[in-house]
C-alpha cells in the first residue's frame, strides 16, 4: 500500500507531528479524523490522517526512507504485517465513519481487493 506523507509547513502543526507524545503511542502508528471546514462550499468535511512511524516507512525503491520533513508530492511505502495489523483496521474504520462518500471509497476498495483475491 502507498502512502504520501503530509509536507511539512510552518503555517501550521502537523496533525500527527507530534505521534512521539501522544499520551497513548501506538507503535505502528494511528489514524485521526479532523472535521475542516470546506475549501469552496459551505459546511465542513472530514479529513482523514494516517499517521505513520517514519522509521519504518519505505522509499519508493524499497530501501528505508531518508530522515527529514516529507516533501511534496512525495510517496512512501508501508508494509502491512500481522504485528502492525490493527492499524490497517482503524483505517478501514476511520474511512467507513468518517463521510458517506469516505464509506463509498473505501467499499469500493474492499471489493476490489476481494475480486482480486478471488482470481
Amino acid at each position: 500500500m502507498k502512502f504520501r506523507p503530509m509536507p511539512q509547513r510552518t503555517d501550521f502543526k502537523a496533525p500527527c507531528s507530534d505521534c512521539h507524545s501522544s499520551p497513548n503511542p501506538r507503535p505502528h502508528g494511528w489514524v485521526q479524523i479532523q472535521l475542516k471546514q470546506k475549501q469552496r462550499a459551505v459546511g465542513y468535511q472530514a479529513m482523514v490522517y494516517v499517521c505513520l512511524p517514519m522509521a519504518e516507512v519505505l522509499a519508493m525503491d524499497g530501501s528505508p526512507r531518508k530522515p527529514g520533513g516529507a516533501r511534496s508530492k512525495e510517496t512512501v511505502y508501508y508494509d502491512f504485517t500481522r504485528a502492525n495489523s490493527d492499524l490497517l483496521l482503524d483505517i478501514i474504520h476511520a474511512f467507513g465513519i468518517a463521510s458517506q462518500q469516505h464509506n463509498e471509497d473505501i467499499r469500493q476498495i474492499l471489493g476490489k481487493i476481494l475480486e482480486t483475491a478471488g482470481n
